[in-house]
C-alpha cells in the first residue's frame, strides 16, 4: 500500500482515483485570460470566484478500499479566507457548503451540485459530502459504493474522456489496474 499524494489515504492496487488538475471554469477560459487566475495545488481565484481542492472517497464494495475523486468546489471567497486563517493558526476549519466546480466523465451534469467540505486535520484535503437530500447518480453511488466492475467502466468512460475535448483531469499517478 502507498500513501496518495492526492488525498493523503493508504491505497491498495485495486482503487483508482482521478484528480482534476482545474476546476473547469479555468479550462474553459482562452489560454491568455488563465493568466489572471491564482492558482496554487490548493486554492484556486479567479475574478472574485473561489475554489478549493477536495476529495470524493467512494468505497468499493466487498473491498476495504475506495475510490477517489480530486475535484475542485467553488465556495464563498470568505469561507476561503476563514479556512487559509484557521489552517495557519493549526486549527481544523469547520465544514462549508460549497458547489463541485468539475463535470465527472461518467455522470450527468455534476457541476454546480451542492456538497459539504468537512476537514479532518489541517494536512489534508477535506472529504466531500453530499446533502441528504440530494438524489444525484454521484451522491448516491458515494453513498452505496462502486462494484468492481462499475469501477472498471467508469475507468474506461474516463480515459475515453481525456481523449476529448476536456482534458482538464488527469489520472492518479498511484492508480492501478483493477
Amino acid at each position: 500500500m502507498k500513501v496518495c499524494e492526492y488525498c493523503g489515504v493508504e491505497h491498495d492496487d485495486i482503487a483508482a482515483n482521478y484528480l482534476f488538475r482545474f476546476p473547469d471554469l479555468i479550462v474553459e477560459l482562452p489560454r491568455w485570460k488563465r493568466l489572471f487566475a491564482r492558482i496554487n495545488p490548493e486554492l484556486c481565484s479567479y475574478r472574485g470566484r473561489t475554489f478549493i481542492r477536495a476529495t470524493i472517497h467512494i468505497p468499493l464494495v466487498g473491498h476495504p478500499d475506495r475510490f477517489c475523486w480530486g475535484i475542485w468546489a467553488e465556495v464563498h471567497p470568505n469561507d476561503l479566507k476563514s479556512v487559509v486563517a484557521r489552517v495557519r493558526n493549526g486549527d481544523i476549519p469547520t465544514d462549508l457548503r460549497g458547489t463541485l466546480a468539475n463535470e465527472l466523465p461518467p455522470y450527468p451534469s455534476t457541476k454546480g451540485i451542492v456538497v459539504v467540505l468537512s476537514f479532518s486535520s489541517t494536512d489534508q484535503r477535506p472529504s466531500v459530502r453530499f446533502p441528504s437530500a440530494d438524489k444525484s447518480a454521484l451522491a448516491k453511488e458515494m453513498r452505496l459504493g462502486y462494484t468492481l466492475e462499475r469501477q472498471q467502466e467508469i475507468i474506461e468512460i474516463v480515459d475515453g474522456a481525456r481523449a476529448g475535448p476536456n482534458k482538464s483531469f488527469k489520472p492518479n499517478p498511484l492508480r492501478g489496474s483493477a
